[in-house]
């Protein structure tokens, strides 16, 4: 994964060196706009980074195409896409831009290892994976998970970008075909460029250009690859070829430099002069800030553009341990949001006992919005959450069966 060029020296020295988190509006500068970059956790209006933006007037698109304003727009997102919000100092959005990393056929699916390919993209899954469009469970344990998908299947990926070609999966979606004639496509980085045999390779997937070869294309490029025909082999005939910018949108910020606030797993780290990447946003921080930072972490950095670059003005390490993940499934018995926020507060399954929700808690309901003051007693609610060591809830989804 290649940083974008850029004078290490002045830019670490503009490095703001304060360290810190939680949630709250990211100014979008003064009377300008800012953009917040990753997955979306819940609906009320759109909630990204611990913070819901009011997207009554904005304009979304999903993979570079427009579908619409407010909510008919908002209508096409779902939990777990990874998206780019461009909004004001007051929380509105203006924007709302979502694509995803791979759409094609699962192979090397390895259930037990978390892990899969599509397309030539390394694909893992961990406890915080949405998966959706699953409508067979096939070892019939109540869960839809890495477990009732198999090679060959059609999927859509969105995730945090962790190496070259190589997807920590945020939602994993299992498409009503299996066949590759709706059109596949996969987005990475480029290597073993051959204009002389028209190929080039993304990861462990060799592209036929199939004369789409885009002028000037040189390993390391950033592209995506779109297809009507599944790979044969390892090697899949391109219908298109695209260069593209990895990382945010920031296409709809007021200036090229602006406010940025971002989440996602680190690669690509040096600690002195402190650099990383962030789903492909080069990072610039200083040393201080970067202590006990390693690719891999999972972070949230807020900071400001500068010339592509955002110089991190707070970093926030947010790993989740696994091992300390627990999930249960159950009626909700009792509920109170804080006031003000439909996203904060507490959940009580019976005797399973009492679960503080907060602004990273992630919602997630076939029939959203879906939040602390959508969820009744009477009806009863059936849920399945998944909580820490510290009886903090990391997510809660709405079941409508298998409740005990």
């Amino acid at each position: 994964m290649r940083l974008r060029a850029f004078l290490i020296g002045t830019l670490t020295a503009l490095a703001v060196t304060s360290c810190g988190g939680g949630g709250g509006n990211m100014a979008g500068g003064i009377g300008g706009t800012g953009v917040s970059y990753g997955p979306v956790t819940g609906f009320g209006s759109v909630i990204v980074n611990g913070v819901e933006y009011q997207t009554g007037s904005a304009d979304f698109s999903v993979e570079g195409s427009p579908v619409g304003t407010g909510a008919t727009g908002q209508n096409q997102l779902a939990v777990g896409m990874v998206v780019s919000v461009t909004h004001d100092d007051n929380g509105n959005a203006k924007s709302v831009s979502y694509k995803d990393d791979a759409e094609g056929p699962i192979s090397n699916l390895n259930a037990a290892g978390n892990s899969f390919d599509v397309l030539g993209v390394s694909v893992t899954v961990d406890t915080m994976t949405v998966y959706d469009g699953i409508s067979t469970d096939v070892n019939s344990d109540g869960i839809f998970d890495i477990n009732d998908l198999a090679d060959n299947d059609i999927v859509e990926v969105s995730g945090q970008i962790t190496a070259d070609n190589t997807v920590l999966a945020t939602r994993v979606e299992l498409k009503p075909t299996a066949s590759c004639a709706d059109g596949i496509e996969v987005k990475g980085t480029v290597s073993n460029v051959n204009t002389i045999a028209d190929t080039f390779d993304i990861g462990t997937l060799t592209v036929n250009a199939n004369g789409n070869m885009p002028a000037g294309l040189a390993n390391g490029d950033y592209v995506e690859v779109q297809s009507a025909t599944c790979p044969s082999g390892s090697t899949l005939t391109a219908t298109s070829i695209e260069a593209k910018t990895e990382g945010p949108d920031t296409s709809n910020l007021d200036s090229a430099d602006g406010d940025m606030e971002i989440k996602g797993t680190i690669a690509d780290f040096v600690a002195s002069p402190c650099t990383f990447t962030v789903n492909g946003q080069s990072v610039s921080a200083s040393d201080g800030m970067c202590t006990g930072l390693a690719d891999g972490n999972l972070v949230e950095v807020k900071g400001s553009l500068l010339s592509g670059v955002l110089i991190a003005s707070e970093i926030s390490n947010e790993d989740v341990n696994e091992s300390g993940v627990t999930e249960l499934k159950g009626i909700v018995t009792a509920v109170s949001p804080t006031a003000g926020s439909a996203f904060e507060g507490s959940i009580t399954l019976g005797a399973s006992g009492t679960f503080t929700t907060d602004v990273n808690t992630r919602f997630e309901s076939d029939t959203p919005p879906f939040n602390l003051n959508t969820i009744t007693i009477t009806p009863a609610t059936c849920v399945e959450i998944k909580t820490n060591s510290s009886n903090v809830v990391l997510s809660i989804e709405k079941k409508t069966s298998d409740c005990p």
